[in-house]
């Protein structure tokens, strides 16, 4: 199997790198969608990531921070702009 990267960004700077050989437990999550409000700053995903997030704002990739299972942005996303979150998780 093929050795794939995770990397956390935080404020632009490399915070977090984790090197992994993916396993067919692993559940993938492509998009997990959410909504700005222009207030919210933290976000609730349905499962706990294993390596990280791939966070996207109206298609361009955000800096975040992961606590468990919660996204946190530095400033909340813009009213009706649309959040996907990618990661994977064990089910």
């Amino acid at each position: 199997r093929a050795m794939r990267t995770y990397a956390t960004l935080t404020n632009g700077l490399l915070t977090t790198a984790e090197r992994f050989t993916p396993s067919t437990q692993h559940a993938h999550v492509h998009g997990e969608q959410f909504t700005g409000n222009g207030v919210q700053t933290q976000f609730t995903l349905a499962n706990t990531p294993l390596y990280g997030v791939s966070t996207f704002v109206a298609g361009v990739r955000q800096d975040v921070t992961l606590n468990g299972a919660v996204v946190t942005f530095a400033v909340a996303p813009l009213l009706n702009a649309l959040i996907r979150i990618n990661y994977e998780y064990l089910p």
